[in-house]
């Protein structure tokens, strides 16, 4: 990377971090820190987390989201919380992945789905503007969206219509995926693909099979509380109405780990500090995580990371 170049990343980099800071405070979120380094780790068989050895003592790992932590911050009785810190993923490192990246997580006591979907649709627009990157803002359903990309409702297809679709579109091994695994392919290269790259989308109501950490709807228990966010062509944020129940939680980490275990993944110990907070008593909130490093990408105009981090994963 040239001297120029350099500075014009770390410039708009700074704009980025004020930008984020000044949105929060106009809404009276407070910043606050979590430990980056913890006890255990997320259970997904999706993410697999830095392993960081201790000599004779447990293991501790990199943090791949603060987000039990601040849930555990919400229940001693903090406000409205926002963080910008850095998160870590094992084996993820490509064009739009670094294994290393920055997030920025908050929590939004009584936001309903929409609510807290429109506030970081908002924020990736006011992010934006730093570049004078003008884009109208787009709400459609999971389903519809399905339906208007692929003329049919993924959630209705069944597990060997979905392996055959995905196995069309290029995904080897599919009859060796579980089914949310099979939506995933999916939805990007049918769905994410081709949205319009001019328009920041808001996408709500995922399957249940992918509810994460969400509540499920009252209204339609096939569906997720659960939205993302895209624009230029990349997922910028995942957010939903937060799941409080601790038994339900426990089943779902449950769930993960007989996943982790078929895929022959590590296994993972349940987070049981997490677990215990649940249980004293989460306030009702919505959570996102949004992924400045792919906002950076769309306001420096550039295609990969390594055009645009100083100290980028593959050049360390």
């Amino acid at each position: 990377m040239s001297q120029s170049a350099l500075i014009e990343t770390l410039k708009l980099r700074a704009e980025l971090l004020a930008t984020a800071r000044s949105f929060f405070a106009q809404r009276s979120v407070l910043e606050v820190e979590t430990p980056v380094l913890g006890a255990s780790a997320v259970t997904d068989p999706n993410i697999q987390s830095f392993v960081v050895a201790d000599d004779n003592k447990p293991p501790r790992y990199l943090q791949s989201s603060p987000e039990f932590f601040m849930k555990r911050l919400l229940v001693d009785g903090a406000p409205d919380i926002y963080q910008i810190t850095k998160a870590f993923r094992q084996a993820e490192a490509g064009a739009r992945h670094n294994p290393e990246f920055t997030l920025i997580e908050w929590y939004r006591r009584q936001f309903d789905l929409a609510q807290i979907s429109q506030e970081t649709a908002e924020l990736v627009q006011q992010l934006l503007l730093i570049r004078k990157i003008n884009l109208p803002i787009q709400r459609i359903s999971y389903r519809a969206a399905c339906q208007q990309m692929l003329g049919l409702n993924l959630m209705e297809q069944s597990r060997q219509a979905l392996i055959r679709l995905a196995t069309k579109q290029g995904l080897i091994a599919a009859d060796k995926l579980p089914r949310t695994a099979l939506y995933d392919f999916i939805f990007d290269q049918s769905v994410v693909a081709c949205l319009p790259r001019d328009v920041i989308h808001i996408v709500e109501y995922y399957p249940a099979e992918q509810a994460s950490l969400a509540q499920l709807s009252e209204i339609d228990s096939q569906l997720a509380e659960r939205f993302e966010v895209f624009a230029g062509g990349f997922e910028l944020a995942n957010g939903f109405l937060e799941l409080r129940d601790a038994t339900e939680q426990r089943q779902r980490f449950q769930q993960d780990l007989q996943m982790r275990m078929q895929q022959k993944l590590p296994a993972i110990a349940i987070d049981e500090a997490f677990i215990a907070a649940l249980q004293q008593g989460l306030p009702a909130c919505a959570g996102v995580a949004l992924g400045l490093d792919r906002v950076h990408l769309i306001t420096a105009e550039v295609d990969s990371l390594d055009q645009l981090l100083p100290f980028p994963w593959s050049a360390l």
